[in-house]
């Protein structure tokens, strides 16, 4: 008897939490391929002496919206790139939208030029277009 009355008082419990909680209370609206597509609105970056940082905002797909980073190494004799490889990926999340994301990327490898790009991805899997790529170059303080 005591168990049964245990149960129901946990259970009356969380229907009180989850009926009393923080958030929109209507079922969740989902997004529908006539959204526009995600991209970038806005993209800065600066170089400083151990960091890349980057300044970004994201748009389209109804605000649910994250970014992805590949990069890129510079041979030092052919001059040319490598293959692009992911660098980081923010998975996309509500209320992305006009937000401005910052986003620093630690000193790996002084001495060593690498290309970055960045481009938005929406809650669907659509993926924007890629930024023009961002030349890096560290240079060891001596």
């Amino acid at each position: 008897m005591k168990r049964n009355r245990r149960i129901i008082a946990v259970g009356v419990v969380l229907l009180l939490l989850f009926a009393a909680g923080c958030g929109r209370k209507q079922p969740p609206q989902p997004l529908s391929a006539s959204t526009p597509p995600p991209r970038i609105a806005a993209l800065h970056h600066e170089v400083s002496k151990n960091a890349l940082r980057l300044r970004l905002r994201l748009a389209g797909a109804g605000g649910v919206l994250g970014y992805q980073i590949d990069r890129a190494r510079i041979d030092p004799i052919c001059r040319c790139r490598s293959e692009w490889r992911r660098d980081y990926e923010f998975a996309p999340r509500p209320g992305m939208e006009g937000e401005e994301l910052v986003h620093v990327i630690p000193v790996r490898l002084p001495d060593v030029e690498f290309l970055y790009r960045v481009r938005a991805i929406d809650a669907l899997g659509r993926l924007g277009p890629w930024s023009a790529p961002m030349h890096i170059r560290w240079v060891r303080e001596r």
